[in-house]
């Protein structure tokens, strides 16, 4: 594997890093000091570091030649569902733009950083944050409040405007849409791109931008107070800190885990079989009442006779059907005669 290639796998092994610090972005919690810290130097590595452009090039052409295979091997007919588009955006989960998602959470994890010997680095990680996602707004209230950044960070924001103008100056544009991806209005196909971003800045309240907006912040970042300081070097040494301090406790607090969880499990584990072995006895019992109740039907067979026979469907009941002026042998025995009603003489009246 030459220089080349090696650098590439491991620029590809920084942003897949800047991925997962950005799902504990999503969640609102890095947890503590040392996975809040190898979030910031993942994403810092992520953004700092960049993929050659001619890797870049053989990267999509290998994903557009593999899709295209995926396209020609699979004939597969898709059939669009009709389903609700709520018409909103909340800035967090529906943002699907890589650059929107790792700003964010460079500025989420710039404002962990409480050390105020490291104010430099938070108030860089927030600079570059609020470039990454488009919120030119804030990036002018962090140069207003007059904060110390690193020249590291003002210059990659200043790379940041120039690119997001020329994409202004390509597209013939005059403002610039909002950080996230614009869908169109909801069930408006013919809507133009210009009616939708008005559509959707009123609803967010976020302001729309121009080009003469980002050549003034542009111009506004060159005379900003930076100092030299390596970005990467100072979260790695935050990241160290936290690690020589915290690493042997948060070992035994996993190991702990792993301990209680073994204990419950084995807990877990015992009621499932007693619960197993009392529905074991159950169908047990349940079986031997069914053979007991089917020997006391054979056994007393001829005592329920009768019963048996009207069990039969109607057109079978003919051979066995008795008459309605049937009486057992034992009957006579049992039925009181009743004797005839009394007839008195009506009584004479007196005269």
């Amino acid at each position: 594997m030459n220089l080349t290639k090696l650098r590439t796998a491991t620029i590809y092994i920084f942003s897949d890093a800047a991925r997962v610090a950005s799902l504990l972005m999503l969640e609102e919690d890095f947890g503590p000091p040392t996975t809040t810290y190898l979030a910031l130097v993942s994403c810092l590595k992520s953004v700092i570091t960049e993929v050659p452009k001619s890797t870049q090039e053989e990267a999509s052409a290998s994903a557009t030649s593999e899709e295209t295979k995926e396209a020609v091997k699979e004939d597969v007919t898709k059939v669009r569902v009709r389903y609700l588009r709520n018409p909103y955006h909340d800035l967090h989960f529906d943002l699907s733009d890589r650059n929107a998602i790792v700003g964010k959470t460079l500025y989420l994890l710039g404002k962990q950083i409480t050390d105020p010997q490291q104010k430099v680095l938070s108030n860089s990680a927030q600079l570059i944050g609020h470039a990454m996602f488009g919120r030119w707004d804030r990036v002018q209230n962090l140069l207003k409040e007059n904060r110390d950044f690193a020249q590291e960070a003002v210059q990659m924001v200043v790379k940041i405007i120039n690119d997001t103008l020329k994409k202004v100056e390509s597209s013939g544009n005059a403002n610039l849409p909002p950080p996230h991806e614009l869908p169109y209005l909801p069930g408006s196909p013919s809507v133009t791109p210009q009616e939708a971003q008005a559509y959707w800045t009123n609803i967010l309240k976020y302001p729309v931008f121009t080009k003469s907006y980002l050549e003034n912040l542009a111009s506004t970042l060159t005379t900003v107070k930076s100092q030299e300081v390596s970005l990467i070097s100072a979260a790695e040494l935050l990241l160290s800190s936290a690690l020589s301090e915290l690493e042997d406790k948060e070992i035994n607090a996993q190991e702990n885990i792993y301990q209680s969880w073994e204990v419950l499990r084995t807990k877990e584990l015992d009621k499932q079989l007693k619960r197993f072995r009392t529905a074991e006895v159950l169908d047990n019992v349940q079986d031997t009442l069914k053979v007991l109740k089917e020997k006391e039907e054979v056994i007393f067979f001829f005592d329920k006779e009768e019963e048996w026979m009207m069990r039969l469907p109607a057109d079978e009941q003919q051979g066995y059907k008795l008459s309605e002026t049937y009486r057992p042998t034992n009957w006579d025995k049992f039925v009181k005669v009743i004797p005839p009603k009394k007839t008195h003489a009506k009584k004479k009246k007196r005269t």
